[in-house]
């Protein structure tokens, strides 16, 4: 415990981690306060602007929570009217006539394809805020997944550079509990930095806009294709996956850490592995357009379905994916009957990343060089 501590201590006390944290912090009060500042709502001919509008919009709301008719569309429109678009934007957002509940009625109640439409029970509640909360939390993943980089990729390697190392294993307590200590710190730090971060985000985001958001279809309150279950139960999963993430990429910059010689070389390599998801999964893209009027036949095309879906689940398992704002959509695309079975395989890969990365930089570190190497 002495040594998790000792650990623990020279992560959370380097400079780079407090101005680091300051920053990301910063970022999310300055994005929200600024997306605040821009709500509009126009009731009964009074503009409100910033968070009187947001506090209209959930006044008016309330009269017309629960699940979602026809009628109850036509009742908004009745008592508000339809905004005009804004001419320069084509957007109801920045009309002068509109507020949350009419521009409801304008994207959904008039649309040939709406769920209202379809007859399903759909809860309507105030969601307007949370619309905007997973790409505000994309952006701060990314930060968080940058600041985390720089800090881990020194764990090991700062002491092999330093030709320390063999000097730290003479001590009592031996490699075994020096490296599960190092270890420890860094996931330590990882779940620590998310935890604050995602807290942070979701009670400013619950304190001025509410709660009942949550409630409401996922693809009402997104606008991008998400599932049709609860937001809540959507953000949820958003959020375990980010948080996989970001100990996948905390277990992969200790692997490099312990392997590089040098906190440079750790680093280049962990955002490498990274980054180069991203191409891959744009070659893989393309290599499904091809296939689809390639004119192979039926047992061809399965064969090659299936082996693609291995390396789409393997791509989106990784830190930059499972941070981002479509990874629900992302793995309900890859499979058209149901989320679930590719969303346990991408979970499943993420984790074994994360055991054999760490025990790859246990196994590592432990062993000292021998001592040609450390001349």
């Amino acid at each position: 415990m002495r040594l998790y501590k000792m650990e623990l201590y020279k992560l959370c006390h380097k400079k780079f981690f407090y101005t680091g944290t300051v920053f990301i912090i910063a970022f999310v009060l300055l994005y929200f306060f600024q997306t605040l500042h821009t709500a509009v709502s126009t009731v009964d001919g009074i503009v409100y602007r910033g968070y009187a509008a947001v506090k209209t919009d959930r006044r008016i709301t309330e009269e017309f929570h629960g699940p979602l008719t026809g009628e109850t569309v036509q009742r908004i429109v009745d008592r508000y009217g339809l905004p005009d678009p804004d001419t320069d934007n084509a957007t109801f957002q920045n009309s002068s006539d509109s507020n949350f509940l009419n521009r409801f009625a304008m994207t959904y109640g008039t649309d040939n394809t709406s769920a209202v439409q379809t007859g399903n029970d759909i809860w309507l509640d105030y969601y307007d805020g949370w619309s905007m909360f997973t790409s505000m939390y994309f952006m701060e993943m990314i930060m968080v997944s940058v600041l985390l980089l720089c800090m881990l990729t020194p764990v090991f390697s700062i002491e092999i550079l330093t030709r320390t190392k063999p000097l730290l294993f003479t001590t009592q307590n031996g490699p075994e509990k020096d490296t599960r200590a190092k270890i420890a710190a860094a996931f330590t730090i990882t779940i620590g930095l998310w935890s604050a971060i995602t807290a942070l985000s979701l009670l400013l985001t619950g304190a001025v806009y509410g709660w009942e958001g949550l409630r409401c279809p996922a693809f009402l309150v997104e606008f991008y294709g998400a599932p049709g279950y609860a937001y809540g139960f959507y953000l949820i999963i958003s959020l375990l996956l980010s948080l996989l993430g970001v100990l996948e990429l905390c277990a992969i910059a200790l692997a490099f850490s312990a392997y590089c010689r040098s906190p440079f070389h750790a680093a280049a390599l962990t955002a490498a592995c990274y980054m180069m998801p991203i191409l891959c999964l744009t070659l893989l893209r393309t290599l499904y357009q091809i296939l689809s009027v390639s004119g192979l036949s039926y047992s061809a095309l399965f064969l090659w379905s299936r082996v693609l879906f291995c390396f789409h689940c393997l791509f989106i398992a990784t830190p930059f994916f499972l941070s981002h704002q479509d990874i629900v959509v992302e793995i309900g695309a890859i499979s058209n009957r149901t989320v679930y079975g590719p969303l346990l395989i991408v979970i499943f890969y993420a984790c074994m990343t994360i055991l054999m990365c760490t025990a790859a930089a246990y196994r590592k570190y432990r062993k000292t060089f021998p001592a040609s190497s450390a001349q």
